[in-house]
């Protein structure tokens, strides 16, 4: 009677199987990886596109004029850097009766899917301050405030009823020589608190500045501009902010989509665009020095109301 005679694995097949398993899976979970951020990219694309739709049809209903990008009317006390409470009407609380949408929780189109956590809710459990002037500032989309509400020459005169800090006046879609060609919203990075000597004061996340600071026919009054160490990036980061922050040389502007973000235009239209190319006209790189960004070609420049003469 031949007698059965059962075969294991030896210790070599079983380190091959666990070692092809391995490569399996070095393989296969960076394209998992890639397909869920592809996913969350897509839902912020829709996030973008609805605000801004919502955006577009307030200017139909105000004589083709954009909402005031900041606005701490009704005679706030202190500037951007500071929370003024109620006093503060920013253009995300506006824009809200067309969008439908609370400025923050998880349902929340002012919140990219791909940030873990608001910076809102990081500050604390109970905000001191909460309701929507205080949770407006924490929405991780920034409206192009250096054109949207220029201020050329920083001319105090043109400050808005009451308000005091220098935010210019909203422009009209006449004012827009190229729509198409003109950034209206971007991905921002979430809201930076400062500590020490500065303790209190923050950048907020609903607003991103262009890139350039300089140029021959630069006339906007910006707050800052991109290059490395910019202002947004620099100095200390206190509680709830995103500390170790990699400095991409951006300011507010987020390349958090596989390098990239989504920008949308005054036309209406929607795209995923990278820190060059949305740089386009100027003479940034991710190693410029901040404050030393100019324009080199207003026509090719996305954040200007002109193509040519003047960026105003």
């Amino acid at each position: 009677m031949n007698q059965l005679h059962r075969r294991a694995f030896t210790l070599i097949e079983l380190l091959v199987v666990i070692a092809i398993i391995a490569i399996l899976a070095a393989i296969l979970f960076p394209v998992f990886a890639q397909a869920r951020e592809k996913a969350r990219a897509i839902d912020c694309v829709s996030n973008v596109k609805q605000i801004t739709l919502g955006i577009l049809m307030y200017m139909q209903d105000y004589d083709d004029t954009i909402m005031p990008v900041k606005n701490d009317s009704n005679g706030a006390a202190g500037s951007w850097g500071w929370f003024d409470g109620g006093n503060r009407l920013d253009w995300d609380q506006v824009v809200l009766p067309y969008v439908k949408s609370p400025l923050s929780s998880g349902a929340s189109i002012f919140h990219c899917p791909d940030l873990e956590a608001d910076f809102y809710h990081q500050w604390s459990a109970n905000p001191t301050n909460g309701g929507p002037q205080w949770s407006a500032m924490f929405v991780t989309y920034g409206l192009n405030i250096d054109y949207l509400q220029p201020d050329p020459g920083c001319d105090p005169s043109q400050l808005l009823p009451n308000a005091q800090y220098v935010f210019g006046y909203p422009v009209t879609e006449a004012r827009i020589e190229e729509p198409a060609s003109t950034v209206l919203a971007t991905d921002t990075k979430p809201a930076v608190i400062y500590s020490g000597g500065c303790a209190g004061c923050f950048y907020p996340s609903n607003i991103v500045d262009s890139p350039a600071d300089y140029g021959p026919n630069v006339k906007a009054c910006g707050i800052d501009a991109w290059g490395y160490n910019d202002a947004y990036e620099s100095g200390p980061q206190g509680i709830g902010g995103p500390t170790g922050t990699v400095d991409t040389s951006t300011d507010e502007f987020d390349p958090r989509h596989s390098n990239g973000g989504n920008v949308s235009f005054c036309d209406g239209h929607v795209k995923w665009m990278t820190p060059g190319a949305l740089a386009a006209g100027t003479n940034w790189t991710v190693n410029s020095s901040d404050g030393k960004v100019s324009i080199t070609d207003l026509s090719q420049y996305l954040w200007s109301l002109n193509k040519s003469g003047s960026d105003l």
